[in-house]
This record gives structure tokens, sequence and C-alpha cells, in this order.
């Protein structure tokens, strides 16, 4: 009797384990809820790179971006906007501009630092074709490149994709998207999530704010 009690135990946890829904979003569910929020730059010599937004006209790109002069946002739904830089860091390769539009998706930030092999996608705008999507995993850990330290991943990047999101498979950011090799394939990185939350500290605050 005992027996058969422990088998029927274990084969109605297995029916709950199987029932339970999983907490990934299929590719085709999460573009939808993070596409929204991505960004297209173009700088005044034809540049074209990445971003995606972060608060009420708040978009974060790479500093390198804003290196190469006055930038013009446009948005998802096609709205086009005039970049002001609020704070950047050529070290981390970050900058984060305010723009007039308070329409755009606002990303979720993730806190927790991705694991090594989980899945994320690279979003952007590569060569200027439109928004694109690849998917790769993180293929090593966080390590110093230039100084700062940088997620590795092997989702595809190209010319374009600098400043957009790394995220995973829930739709939430674990990193900004700005370099490749210059040799060899499948080797990409992104900067921390724990980079940009340092630079969002330096946001000056508007007049009359708490």
């Amino acid at each position: 009797m005992q027996t058969n009690w422990v088998v029927a135990s274990l084969l109605v946890l297995l029916a709950l384990q199987g029932c339970t829904p999983r907490s990934d979003l299929p590719l085709t569910e999460l573009l939808p809820g993070v596409a929204p929020g991505v960004v297209t730059l173009y700088s005044v010599d034809k540049s074209v790179g990445s971003g995606f937004v972060i608060g009420d006209g708040l978009v974060v790109t790479n500093a390198h971006m804003v290196a190469r002069g006055k930038l013009s946002v446009t948005f998802h739904d096609g709205h086009k906007a005039r970049w002001q830089t609020l704070v950047t860091d050529e070290q981390l390769d970050l900058a984060i501009g305010r723009v007039e539009y308070a329409g755009a998706r606002q990303l979720v930030l993730r806190d927790q630092p991705p694991l090594l092999g989980e899945t994320v996608y690279a979003l952007g705008n590569p060569f200027g074709l439109g928004l694109t999507v690849t998917r790769g995993i993180v293929s090593a850990e966080a390590r110093a490149i230039g100084g700062e330290r940088r997620w590795q991943t092997d989702a595809a990047i190209n010319p374009g994709n600098s400043g957009g999101p790394l995220v995973d498979s829930k739709g939430r950011v674990v990193g900004i998207v700005n370099a490749r090799a210059a040799i060899g394939s499948g080797i990409g990185f992104a900067v921390p999530m724990a980079s940009l939350r340092e630079l969002m500290q330096q946001i000056p605050r508007e007049p009359g704010s708490q």
C-alpha cells in the first residue's frame, strides 16, 4: 500500500510539473513587447546606430554614437525626434539622452546578470536595413574588454547594432550591444546592466524635482 501511495504521489507531481506554464516567451510573442522600445539613431555623418527607451523621454545608446555629432532618433512607429545628451561615459561606452516623445515603450531592465549559456537576443538596425533580431547565447562570462567588463555573445552583431538591447527570453534587457570582434565571427560584446544603472544615477535632475 505504501509503495502504491508513493508511486501515485510521484505521478501527480510529474503531471503538475507538465502543466506548469513556461516562463520563457516564444520569439513571436517576445518581439511585440520589445520592438516598440527599440530606436534607430542617425548621425550627421550618416552613420546608423541603435538604442532603446529606458524611461519617460530617456533613450540609451553607445557613447561612440554620440561622438559622431548631432543625432536624430526614429522610433518604431516612425516618429522622429532630436537627441539631447544628458550624460555620457566614453569608458563605459554609454550615453543617455532626452527625446521629446512620451509615447514610446519602455523596456524592462533585468536586475540579475545573465548566465553562461543563457539564450539572448540582439535587437537593432544593422546597416540601416530596419529592425533586426538575432539569437545566440551568452558565450563567456563578463570579461575585461578595453578596461571595462563586457558580456560576450555569439548573437550576430553588425554595424548599426551599436547601442541596441541584448534581451533575455522574457524580453528583459541584460546588456547594451557595443562591439564585435574585428576578425573571426560569432564574437560580440555587450555592456552589463550594472554599468547602465551606474550611469543612470548621474542623470541631472530637472529643476524642482525631489
